[in-house]
């Protein structure tokens, strides 16, 4: 399943947010908070964030690629749930990963091994 995010374009759904999201360590009540929102992720993420920030960053060295792992934060304020006088705040966290070859500057054409992949990671909420 994809759904295409104005900021960081097709977001794909995958096996890594499901583990991440009901991991054994993961407290109880954000497990509970992921099953609630997880129905209404496509209508949400199609729209632009309220706010938007990268959580994390790292450089992963994998075979002759770097990688660069971006943790985004996407936040959506005052969504409104089926009780039309429920509203909740939104947090979406997303993975950008962009990999090129190490020797990229030695070699013509590299540009086009560049990899890019958008994951979805995890999900939770707060009513307001």
């Amino acid at each position: 399943n994809v759904v295409e995010n104005p900021l960081l374009g097709d977001i794909e759904f995958t096996e890594l947010g499901w583990k991440h999201m009901f991991r054994a360590s993961r407290n109880v009540k954000y497990k509970e908070q992921s099953l609630f929102i997880i129905p209404y992720l496509n209508k949400i993420l199609v729209q632009q964030p309220t706010d938007h920030w990268i959580n994390k960053f790292e450089r992963v060295p994998r075979n002759d690629f770097e990688f660069c792992q971006y943790e985004f934060v996407f936040s959506y304020k005052e969504i409104k749930g089926n009780n039309s006088s429920d509203k909740f705040n939104v947090i979406i966290k997303i993975l950008e990963e962009i990999g090129y070859p190490k020797d990229w500057k030695n070699e013509p054409l590299m540009s086009q091994q560049v990899i890019r992949r958008v994951v979805f990671l995890s999900c939770s909420l707060k009513k307001v």
